[in-house]
């Protein structure tokens, strides 16, 4: 049938069909008619939306406007086949119909609306459409016209409850084909374009020392192109997003500089969504600065696109657990080596792609269907069905306010584990957005999602991250997470705002109740169960505590804690629970001085991410120095004012990397008003006294000098709860950085990317 034909079946004159007033008042018409004139007026709406080009603009505008035409969950099928879902939100049916009909573009979009009964509507659409590849062009032999049919199911209140849309897949699936092979023959295209980039990266074509650099720049880079190489570094400030060609030339500017890697090594170039090439690759990055180099090889993805006319547009970086311990080789203290863990050698994969695909995906669907987060028993059954006895996963990413991704998780046990800790995000509309195959049979996908975490109800942000793993006998036996750049966020979402945290000092009422609260404490501690219910208590209640710092145990001098709290309180109302029953002080032998954080303090992240079950690490990392904590005060207001303004253009990178150098850490500031006090605590490299701390606190290279009166306090780590460590005794089995300076690093760096 021709579509004029078509349309004029399914779109007769208007006067041949029920037209509406819409002034009419709805109280005077039927259900029936109401829920037509709303139908009619949602499928107006969408085919107004709708012509044109479908891509993320498109999708955000249905997104404004769409959702008040349906209930907040509501039953959506699409397909045959392509949907199914008793319990769907507006997002997620979004999600599904993104990946239906993501850069079709539609020419014309006509409709017709009809009563099945009085809480049913039968919606014919017809769309004349063709579909465009990755660069916006129509793609030979995909114009067309598509059908499409359904059944929208209102409820009472005039709200779709159920969405049933059919239409001829078959046809819509052999239009994609053509598509993928218009992309293919694209990325063949920028396979070429992406190695002649690598070529005069590695051959010094954008360095520093090649007068022509920004002729190289021109003629590889788009004007507006993207360099987002952000990762979540504590020393370095240049891990960032860098724009248009300037700003490539200055990355590569950085690495210069900074980074030499001498076995830098591509392993292969794979095709991703629309085009874009996937890179791997593996290096054993050394800081040219401190001449420490990371022990073994870490790997890397790049994603890159390219524009029609061959220019990069966009150049990601995506690196694997491994990376966490740059800022180990940064520091120029030697004091500063974490733990650094390889992982086992991959395993080879099953030959076999399509099977390996069916366990994959059957993980995703076992992980989404929420039985991974169900009782343990049920949740290791399932998972012991895709996951092998000796699996490993490399979920590692360097953060400050969390200890639980500092290590790889390993065995059916490690994957629950892992689960409990995604179960901390809200990600309403993860995606697994492209899978291709890696290595022969492995393989490698593109997750996308929005991720706030639950216990601070901060957005992280919307980012992606690359999936690889390897299906050994059925079952995953090794998967690796490369973290995209917009998870450098992630520290500053697990932060709680200061308006939940508060300092206590506490003072004892007198040497005696000191006495008796030193021998209450040591009872308690004596046995772990009653310690185990005070602290699980205490977090029911909604309070965790994060420091304790005693000066000396056992006396009655004053001791600090730092406490976080679930919920906004205000300060009277912690000051019931600190004094309470439940606080640390149940025989009032203390005298609370509480002090409500204010914003802008230097915090740590939240306690209640995860259940209290796993909220604390079993074995902290011990200090080989000392901790002090310190209570600042302002000489006078000038100076007060002084320091606020001096903090505005802080960089605390720079700061950190220094106090690190000279061997001092500072883990937490707390100012409490403007006017003062401000509350410190503080690590050094070496074990030293009071006297020592206070030298360098005071000194110019101090926190604040000279504005401030430091107040020094030396923690009784015997007794102590305090963060891990940065300048830690040596754990048994850790890797330390290799220590070799080239003769000519910048050089070594520019040979070893040319591979």
């Amino acid at each position: 049938m021709l579509f004029a034909d078509l349309s004029k079946t399914l779109f007769p004159s208007a006067d041949s069909g029920k037209t509406f007033n819409s002034t009419q008042n709805n109280n005077e018409m039927s259900s029936k008619d109401i829920n037509l004139k709303l139908a009619e007026e949602a499928m107006a709406l969408q085919a107004k939306i709708g012509v044109g080009v479908v891509d993320a603009g498109m999708f955000a505008e249905f997104a404004s406007k769409f959702p008040g035409f349906f209930t907040e969950k509501f039953n959506f099928i699409m397909g045959p086949g392509k949907a199914d879902n008793k319990d769907c939100s507006f997002g997620e049916m979004m999600g599904v119909a993104k990946k239906m009909f993501d850069a079709i573009k539609n020419k014309s979009i006509k409709h017709v609306v009809t009563p099945v009964d009085d809480n049913t509507m039968s919606v014919q659409m017809i769309f004349d459409s063709v579909y465009t590849d990755a660069h916006g062009d129509e793609i030979a032999g995909t114009e067309g016209v598509y059908e499409f049919t359904t059944l929208l199911t209102y409820n009472a209140d005039h709200k779709i409850v159920s969405w049933n849309q059919t239409w001829d897949t078959a046809k819509m699936d052999n239009m994609r084909e053509l598509e993928k092979e218009a992309n293919h023959k694209i990325f063949e295209r920028n396979k070429v374009l992406f190695s002649e980039i690598l070529g005069a990266w590695g051959s010094g074509a954008f360095n520093t020392t090649n007068p022509d650099a920004k002729k190289v720049a021109e003629k590889f880079m788009a004007e507006d192109c993207v360099t987002d190489a952000r990762y979540n570094t504590e020393n370095s400030s240049g891990f960032k997003v860098y724009e248009g060609r300037e700003g490539c030339l200055e990355w590569c500017a950085f690495l210069e500089k900074t980074w030499a890697m001498p076995d830098y090594s591509m392993l292969g170039v794979y095709e991703g969504p629309k085009g874009e090439c996937w890179t791997t690759g593996s290096a054993s990055p050394l800081h040219i600065p401190t001449g420490k180099q990371m022990p073994f090889p870490c790997e890397f993805i790049y994603r890159v696109g390219f524009n029609k006319e061959g220019k990069c547009t966009y150049f990601k970086f995506y690196n694997s657990g491994a990376f966490m311990y740059q800022d180990s080789l940064v520091s120029e203290n030697e004091a500063v080596v974490a733990q650094m863990i390889p992982l086992p050698e991959r395993p080879v994969a099953d030959k076999d792609f399509a099977k390996n695909l069916e366990t994959f995906w059957g993980n995703m669907q076992a992980w989404g269907s929420g039985v991974y987060n169900g009782p343990k028993d049920a949740a290791l059954e399932t998972i012991e069905k895709f996951w092998a006895k000796d699996c490993v996963v490399d979920f590692r990413y360097p953060m400050k306010t969390t200890s639980v991704l500092d290590k790889p998780f390993k065995g059916p046990e490690g994957i629950f584990d892992w689960c409990q800790i995604l179960a901390g995000w809200d990600m309403p509309d993860f995606d697994v957005q492209h899978v291709v195959e890696c290595n022969e049979g492995e393989i490698l996908a593109l997750f996308h999602l929005t991720n706030t975490v639950k216990a601070t109800g901060k957005l992280v942000g919307t980012y992606d991250c690359i999936f690889r793993c390897s299906v050994v006998n059925g079952k995953i036996a090794h998967a690796m997470m490369h973290q995209g750049p917009g998870a450098a966020t992630l520290d500053e979402a697990h932060t709680p705002d200061a308006n939940k945290f508060f300092i206590v000092e506490h003072e004892f009422r007198s040497p005696e109740k000191a006495e008796e609260w030193w021998k209450n404490t040591a009872e308690l501690f004596s046995d772990a169960e009653k310690v185990n219910a005070s602290n699980k208590k205490q977090f029911e209640l909604g309070f965790a505590f994060h420091q304790f710092l005693p000066q000396a145990a056992g006396t009655d001098k004053k001791m600090q804690c730092l406490w976080e709290c679930k919920n906004t309180v205000t300060k009277e109302e912690f000051q019931q629970f600190i004094d309470g029953p439940y606080g640390p002080d149940a025989t009032d032998c203390v005298i609370n001085h509480v002090s409500p954080a204010m914003q802008g303090a230097m915090l740590p992240g939240t306690k209640f991410f995860l259940p209290y079950f796993q909220a604390a690490p079993e074995h902290p990392i011990q200090t080989k120095g000392s901790f002090f904590w310190v209570k600042h005060e302002f000489k006078s207001p000038e100076s007060a004012g002084e320091f606020w303004n001096a903090m505005g253009s802080l960089d605390f990178k720079a700061v950190t990397a220094k106090n690190n150098k000279l061997g001092f850490h500072n883990h937490t500031f707390v100012p409490v008003a403007p006017e003062g006090p401000m509350f410190c605590l503080w690590e050094s490299d070496k074990d030293i006294s009071v006297e020592e701390f206070q030298t360098f606190v005071d000194g110019p290279d101090g926190p604040g000098y000279p504005a401030l009166i430091n107040h020094v306090h030396k923690t009784d780590l015997g007794a102590a709860a305090v963060p891990n460590a940065k300048f830690s005794v040596p754990v048994e089995g850790a890797v330390l950085p290799l220590k070799e300076v080239p003769a000519t690093a910048a050089i070594t760096a520019n040979q070893a990317m040319a591979a």
